[in-house]
């Protein structure tokens, strides 16, 4: 097919765009709840400064980090270049400030003669660079979670040092800052690994949707079948091509060219469609699709001859638009044969195509070619023509011989209406 297989690097690529656009989204929730802590906290500090004088530094000081916060945040929102620089505040600037504020405290306590009780300073201050450890792990960034990790080690030391907190207490906290960071790796890979599940069905949501029918396509991904896989299977394929276009295409500039083919390649792919056929590929002004696979389709053939008789119809619609226009009208030749074929992925690992091979694809586009000798607009193979048991409804056009067919073959075409 025209529309290939991912390439494995190109997987990549969708799994790490995926990634980094879930990355933007928990860089700008952590920006938002950076203030929202910020708000509640700095009214906590406000309270505390009101009942127990001391430490109006400190207050300052959060009051700034709000702010800067909040512009963050604003930011953030506005802009993904300014929210990706904006993961690295976690790290350097929430944890230093609040070291700072927690020393600006501890000053302001001991200048007004308050103790310094080890005990609550211990676990606040753990609590609290553990929430920023697990804020720095929502961001999906494993070094810039290390960094976090010992840099809330170190700082939390010096604070405890300070504070003259007991060599136990210190080792509890050092491990529950340590639990956390396992916690946020964990998290992480958990994110990581259903970020990953969700592209990768996705990608094969949109394969799919490319290559078969929706209803065809439902069904696959109902029933989990690996479509890519080979086999052998009883199919009619379809071959249709414009006839002249090039002649036709000289006359028009590039972009025109475009828009009509992609008109005509639109309306061919729903005549597909709507008849349970798989498109295989486009061939600049032609295309391919087979009945029949990968889902059991026990009247492929009749499927195929609707599928044709829609074409033509869907063709005859498009001509009708083009003579209001005043442009010459479109012709297509398209041969239709059943028989069997190999069907799966088939190609280098890094560009392949699910499609069909074998001698009926190379029947069916040589019944294409000559509808241009026999004159009609449409050759059906005898073996299609009882497949669908519609030998009584179409017109015998000849016998004709076929290069690479060993016997002359009985073609039928559309009996006129």
């Amino acid at each position: 097919m025209s529309e290939n297989q991912t390439a494995p690097t190109d997987a990549s690529a969708a799994i790490s765009s995926a990634l980094a656009t879930e990355r933007l989204r928990n860089i700008r929730l952590v920006n938002r709840a950076r203030v929202a802590i910020l708000f509640v906290t700095l009214f906590v500090d406000l309270f505390f400064l009101a009942t127990r004088p001391g430490h109006p530094g400190s207050v300052l000081l959060h009051s700034a980090w709000l702010v800067s916060a909040f512009g963050v945040a604003l930011g953030s929102q506005r802009s993904d270049a300014f929210a990706r620089r904006s993961a690295s505040f976690v790290t350097f600037v929430d944890m230093p400030v609040f070291f700072l504020q927690m020393r600006s405290v501890f000053s302001a306590l001991e200048q007004t003669a308050h103790a310094i009780d080890s005990r609550p300073i211990s676990t606040g201050v753990t609590v609290y660079f553990a929430l920023i450890i697990l804020l720095s792990g929502m961001l999906l960034e494993r070094r810039q979670l290390y960094l976090t990790l010992v840099l809330a080690l170190v700082l939390l030391g010096c604070l405890q040092i300070e504070a003259g907190v007991y060599a136990s207490n210190m080792a509890f906290a050092a491990v529950g800052l340590m639990a956390t960071f396992g916690v946020a790796i964990a998290t992480g890979n958990r994110t990581v690994a259903l970020v990953t599940a969700v592209s990768d069905e996705q990608r094969r949501r949109e394969r799919l949707g490319r290559y078969f029918s929706p209803q065809v396509a439902a069904r696959l991904l109902d029933r989990h079948e690996d479509a890519g896989r080979g086999e052998i299977r009883e199919v009619t394929v379809l071959f249709g091509d414009l006839r002249d276009f090039t002649a036709i295409g000289e006359s028009m500039p590039g972009p025109s060219v475009v828009t009509l083919l992609n008109s005509v390649h639109e309306a061919m792919v729903e005549a597909i469609f709507a008849n349970g056929g798989t498109l295989d590929k486009y061939m600049g002004d032609g295309i391919m699709a087979y009945f029949g696979a990968p889902m059991d389709q026990p009247d492929h053939a009749a499927c195929a001859l609707r599928c044709a008789a829609a074409m033509q119809t869907a063709l005859g619609r498009l001509n009708e638009r083009r003579a209001l226009a005043g442009t010459p009208p479109l012709r297509m030749g398209i041969g239709v044969h059943s028989g069997g074929v190999v069907l799966g992925d088939i190609g280098a690992a890094r560009r392949r195509e699910y499609t069909v091979i074998g001698h009926t694809v190379n029947i069916a586009a040589r019944l294409e070619q000559m509808t241009k000798e026999t004159g009609v607009p449409v050759l059906i193979s005898a073996e299609t023509a009882l497949r669908a048991g519609a030998t009584s409804l179409l017109r015998e056009v000849d016998t004709i011989a076929i290069r690479g067919q060993v016997e002359p073959m009985k073609v039928y075409t559309f009996a006129a209406p």
